[in-house]
């Protein structure tokens, strides 16, 4: 009887059983309460692939975005490795400054910029006229008006412009005269009160008063002037690599879709 008794014996305890069907029901409450758990999953998954998607493009995004030699900047050296011309100096022939007194041509380095991813600037485009007082208005977020290092705190910046700014606005300098200006900016990461000063120090140097001093480095002639050495000896220093990066297109919808798409999707679309 013993043997017997022995061998009706289930095969598998129904405590196993048991244990199964409380883990089913326990992973049935589960998904009863948080049927989106799955959904959210995949949506996080999703989310994050467009991040990196959008991290690599800033990084090499290229539909407009141009790395060149910063020495190239003055155009001699660019003649002498057969390149064009890559920043675009203002000259007496893209400027309207005429009866104004006011010498804002060449190529000028914003010199003790607490943002050193950005340094050069020019004021090709610029247009005002007499008397005083007047505003000049300046196209520095045009094409190849304004530099910022080739590292991806440089495209990083680029970027940000590119998506909450327009492309070619104007920024307006209120002259009171020759020697002084007040600056309204127009990034929103300032506040809609402020502004900023523009003092004249010299020949090759204006005060933005309290932030830096906008020193001159090429002549509107395309020759250095005595700033140019110090401004290469700096950069190359602080940026090894010795690159720097323009815009080179005024097409706002490309500016903005290369963070998003391939350019030659963006050169369909724009």
């Amino acid at each position: 009887m013993a043997e017997q008794e022995e061998q009706q014996q289930p095969l598998i305890p129904n405590s196993y059983w048991a244990g199964e069907e409380a883990v089913f029901k326990a992973f049935t409450e589960f998904r009863r309460e948080k049927p989106m758990c799955f959904v959210c999953s995949a949506f996080t998954g999703v989310l994050f692939a467009c991040l990196l998607w959008m991290l690599l493009r800033v990084s090499t995004a290229s539909c407009t975005v141009e790395s060149f030699n910063v020495h190239w900047v003055l155009p001699e050296v660019a003649a002498a490795a057969k390149v064009e011309e890559k920043f675009e100096r203002a000259t007496e022939q893209n400027t309207n400054l005429t009866g104004l007194d006011l010498d804002l041509l060449g190529v000028w380095w914003m010199d003790g910029n607490p943002l050193i991813q950005e340094q050069l600037v020019s004021f090709a485009g610029s247009h005002g006229s007499p008397p005083y007082p007047t505003v000049v208005k300046v196209p520095f977020s045009n094409r190849r008006h304004w530099s910022w290092s080739d590292s991806f705190v440089g495209r990083f910046i680029v970027a940000y412009y590119a998506l909450t700014e327009p492309a070619t606005p104007k920024h307006e300098f209120e002259f009171a005269n020759n020697s002084y200006a007040n600056i309204v900016p127009l990034a929103d990461v300032f506040d809609d009160n402020n502004i900023f000063g523009f003092s004249y120090l010299g020949k090759n140097e204006w005060d933005r008063v309290d932030t830096y001093i906008l020193r001159r480095v090429v002549y509107g002639n395309g020759t250095a002037t005595p700033f140019w050495d110090e401004f290469l000896n700096w950069y190359t220093n602080l940026f090894p690599n010795g690159r720097i990066i323009v815009q080179v297109s005024d097409n706002q919808c490309l500016r903005r879709c290369q963070y998003f798409l391939l350019c030659s999707m963006c050169n369909l679309i724009c």
